[in-house]
């Protein structure tokens, strides 16, 4: 080991340990990377009766890329439903965040879990951040989503 890692048997753990420093590093530069490079939020941005609401499938490297993108555009919004969705192996996950303010009326646990059911899974969260997932990949798509999301608002005018 010490051959490989250039370095005395002596100092192998130190070197380790700056490897693993150096790695953890250029993940978070890796996803801050991936995160700057987002379109602006009102670009992606339709109004579905009345609700900022925005929709995309970014490409990511990992679904945990997903969370700190969607805070970054429903803060870029103020007031928004973001729905961000990727596939990773064989499973499709959606994350859901929204605004306090329309958090209060939206209903987000039974929407996150027809979303779940959708993509053949579950889904469950809080009520203004929630995530579904399921192995139904062709299932994930904008228009899918966005029928989804559009039936859910308007079911909620309904009854309002």
């Amino acid at each position: 080991m010490a051959e490989k890692l250039k370095s005395p048997r002596k100092e192998l753990v130190p070197r380790v340990e700056k490897i693993l420093k150096d790695r953890s590093e250029l993940q978070k530069k890796l996803s801050q990377k991936a995160t700057g490079k987002t379109a602006d939020a009102r670009q992606l941005m339709e109004s579905i009766e009345g609700v900022p609401v925005i929709i995309d499938l970014p490409e990511v490297e990992s679904v945990k890329e997903l969370r700190p993108l969607a805070d970054q555009y429903k803060n870029q919004m103020g007031k928004a439903v973001v729905l961000l969705g990727a596939v990773a192996g064989n499973k499709a996950t959606v994350v859901v965040s929204i605004s306090k303010d329309i958090a209060e009326f939206f209903d987000t646990n039974t929407f996150v879990a027809e979303l779940g059911a959708r993509l053949g899974g579950k889904g469950g969260g809080r009520a203004d951040f929630a995530q579904a997932g399921g192995p139904k990949v062709e299932a994930l798509t904008k228009a899918h989503l966005r029928q989804l999301v559009e039936a859910h608002i308007k079911s909620l005018t309904l009854t309002a």
